[in-house]
């Protein structure tokens, strides 16, 4: 039968127009990618824009829906540009152990911005290599709550391209306080010599940690240079709650003791290793 011609037709961009107002409704934008083919790729491009993956089933049903073979359906992970992987403090951390997860990473290829939240990386995972590959195309980085195994680890994601646009650090943590040598030919396959990052946003305590890592980077005469534009540092979270630690003069002190003791015990460490004859001064 011929197509009812005598009815107005909306002009596609005013479609589009009207289907961008509703971006941040996944409902709204699900019955939009029912009204046609037409109303389709703008409404995916819309829900699948940003995603978490907070578990290994997470991985296992974006994987399926990529390879339905429906509608094009095979270009849903290009679409995403705002990618976060692990969710909440009480999520388990099997979206790391999946072993689908390279798979699917190779598919996100337009990810712009990277979040890593409550993510252990205590022991070897295949999904270690995944992120720290994602982590080198993304321009801006974020880390909520991660617990590494020694400070090689952290250096591998920060060092993992040579610019940054952004990184924002809440919370850092480290299972080997004094870290073996950084310097290991496998270490610094995954490590850009020089890295500028243009700005930096982070928590009293995370800075700590930074400045640690990057200290005993250079007692491990470790190839790295890295320069940041602009470092803000104050004690909000990322959902812009004031942590519990409000006496910025009180943590100082703590953590300036605590600094001065581990940058210690690393000198004693390097010197013990014949790495370096100097031990660096705490400015």
């Amino acid at each position: 039968m011929p197509r009812n011609t005598g009815l107005p037709v909306v002009p596609q961009e005013l479609c589009e127009i009207i289907v961008d107002f509703s971006r941040d409704d996944l409902s709204t934008l699900a019955a939009c990618s029912l009204v046609s083919s037409a109303w389709l790729p703008i409404s995916r491009k819309h829900t699948f824009s940003a995603i978490t993956l907070r578990t290994s089933s997470d991985v296992d049903d974006l994987l399926t829906i990529s390879s339905a073979g429906l509608l094009g359906s095979n270009h849903i992970p290009r679409l995403v540009r705002d990618l976060c992987i692990g969710g909440d403090r009480d999520d388990n951390q099997s979206v790391l152990l999946n072993p689908r997860l390279r798979d699917l990473f190779e598919q996100f290829t337009s990810v712009k911005t990277l979040r890593l939240r409550y993510l252990k990386w205590l022991e070897v995972s295949a999904g270690h290599e995944p992120v720290r590959v994602l982590a080198s195309k993304a321009t801006h980085l974020h880390m909520h709550y991660l617990v590494f195994h020694a400070q090689v680890n952290l250096i591998q994601l920060l060092c993992s391209s040579p610019e940054k646009r952004s990184l924002n650090i809440t919370g850092l943590g480290f299972h080997v306080m004094v870290p073996e040598a950084l310097c290991r030919a496998e270490d610094l396959a995954f490590i850009s010599p020089v890295v500028h990052i243009a700005s930096m946003t982070t928590n009293f305590v995370s800075f700590i940690c930074f400045h640690l890592t990057m200290h005993w980077a250079y007692i491990s005469n470790c190839p790295l240079s890295l320069s940041i534009d602009r470092l803000t540092i104050n004690d909000y979270g990322p959902e812009h709650t004031v942590s519990s630690a409000h006496d910025l003069d009180s943590i100082t002190t703590i953590y300036i003791d605590f600094l001065e003791m581990q940058l210690e015990d690393s000198a004693e460490h390097a010197l013990a290793r014949g790495v370096d004859d100097e031990v660096p001064l705490l400015c």
